[in-house]
């Protein structure tokens, strides 16, 4: 498969170096920015880069894209991006389109559903906004480092991760299973901190102790959620003070989305730029904005930044985000969560006192990914560092024909992958029951793959028979 790659920048070359390991996808990388393709071609990544702008025919022609079978549009303009697409569309047949849209202004009006042929988009990300959200929830529901959601948001995964201040240090697994069984809740799996791979829930002693750094997968009904956590001791405080870290796209819209929420009631926004902290006085209403320098240890704890029960660090500059970060649990705030880009960067945080570092390379990277899947499943998003997968599938006719009709017995499943919920209708059906449910058509099936190098069988179960 061919992929053109427009824009060279983080979420480009992140998308870039995602795919790299496949060897199934061929890469093409074009930017304007020499200084970016050098970076990316300095990777050691086996793709072909391109200097010129992406949005120039004449460029993608002589970057071979009629080959393409998939255009990502990640630009740092959404305008460019949008001219991208068309012109692939109109000019080079390309099959299918994806472009990164920041701006709320073309989002509103809903340009791009597929309802609306004007423009040539196929798929609209949104890196931002998923971060944005990934924060918001992970501050709702404190004590988990992932959330990941499937089943149009009615089903969630949820990673808990280990530290010697959270009621899971020293318990055990069947402490846990006993203490959400009364709840629509089960465990999937447990990565002990020493291990590669996660191992089933089936697979462990009910007397496995939980030590610092294991991760315990939990697979719920999205509804008992917020029960889920207060039967694990995770709530916000009565006074709830959040402290933002940076005040850019994503830093407005998380303030925006938590001073909407009656839960939390002080928001203070740091912001580096003075211009910017003027846009944000008037955008941020009810909010409080600080002009400053969010490594600055006195600046911190002159605005009582100590008093905060969480603090987020989503500065554009993963130095600023990881010290920043560190200050602040220095003097005192308990609950930290970080903004990390690099991937170097996020292994070296794994060893620090920040609570959840957040990559957006990830989000987005799961966005894209099951377009280049054979079987292009309903959702695919990584866990444990993309060592390991969630896959939503949905059955269709013309899939193998023990599965229509069949049960969990008839699909021959690799020992590294369990069915762990299944969305019949509006029914949700999880643990134990799974086993008895026959399969039906438009069934959502949702399968926990340990191992990523499985994914590819699970989808040879699913694949559709070609049309005779």
């Amino acid at each position: 498969m061919n992929i053109f790659i427009l824009g060279a920048g983080q979420v480009g070359s992140s998308i870039a170096t995602f795919l790299d390991p496949d060897p199934t996808i061929n890469v093409t990388v074009i930017d304007n920015d020499a200084r970016s393709i050098d970076l990316l071609s300095g990777r050691n990544l086996d793709l072909k880069t391109v200097l010129g702008n992406a949005s120039h025919p004449s460029v993608l022609q002589d970057a071979g894209v009629e080959d393409a079978e998939i255009v990502l549009a990640v630009t740092g303009s959404d305008e460019a991006n949008i001219v991208a697409c068309q012109i692939c569309y109109e000019v080079f047949s390309t099959p299918m389109r994806i472009a990164r849209i920041r701006s709320d202004q073309y989002q509103r009006y809903d340009l791009f559903s597929k309802d609306n042929p004007a423009f040539a988009i196929d798929e609209v990300i949104n890196p931002e906004g998923a971060v944005t959200q990934q924060f918001y929830q992970l501050i709702k529901n404190q004590g988990a480092s992932e959330i990941l959601q499937f089943c149009e948001g009615v089903v969630e995964v949820v990673t808990f991760r280990t530290t010697p201040e959270s009621i899971l240090f020293g318990k055990t697994i069947g402490w846990l299973k006993n203490r959400i069984e009364m709840l629509y809740a089960n465990i999937v799996g447990v990565r002990k901190s020493n291990d590669r791979y996660p191992s089933f829930y089936s697979d462990l002693s009910q007397d496995t102790t939980l030590q610092v750094d294991d991760e315990i997968y939990v697979v719920c009904d999205t509804r008992v959620a917020r029960s889920m956590f207060l039967a694990l001791n995770y709530q916000l405080n009565a006074t709830s003070k959040v402290v933002i870290a940076g005040g850019g796209h994503i830093g407005e819209g998380l303030a925006i989305k938590l001073r909407d929420e009656s839960t939390f009631n002080q928001i203070t926004v740091i912001e580096r730029d003075p211009a910017r902290c003027q846009y944000l006085e008037k955008s941020l209403s009810n909010c409080v904005v600080i002009q400053g320098d969010a490594t600055d240890k006195n600046l911190l704890e002159s605005n009582y930044v100590d008093k905060a029960n969480i603090y987020c660090a989503i500065t554009d500059d993963d130095e600023v985000n990881i010290m920043s970060s560190l200050l602040a649990k220095q003097i005192g705030v308990s609950h930290v969560l970080s903004l990390i880009k690099k991937q170097d960067y996020l292994d070296i945080v794994a060893n620090t006192a920040i609570d959840v570092p957040i990559s957006p390379q990830q989000s987005t990277a799961s966005a894209i990914f099951r377009h280049v899947r054979e079987v292009s499943p309903d959702v695919i998003q990584g866990i444990n560092d993309n060592l390991s997968q969630v896959m939503e599938i949905t059955v269709k006719a013309g899939q193998r024909e023990d599965i229509i009709g069949g049960n969990l017995y008839a699909i021959p499943l690799p020992v590294t992958v369990q069915l762990i919920a299944i969305r019949k209708g509006q029914e949700i059906i999880l643990g134990d029951a799974l086993a008895n449910v026959i399969f039906e058509e438009w069934d959502r099936l949702l399968f926990f793959i340990s191992n990523v190098n499985d994914v590819a069988k699970v989808e040879s179960l699913f694949r559709l028979n070609p049309v005779v």
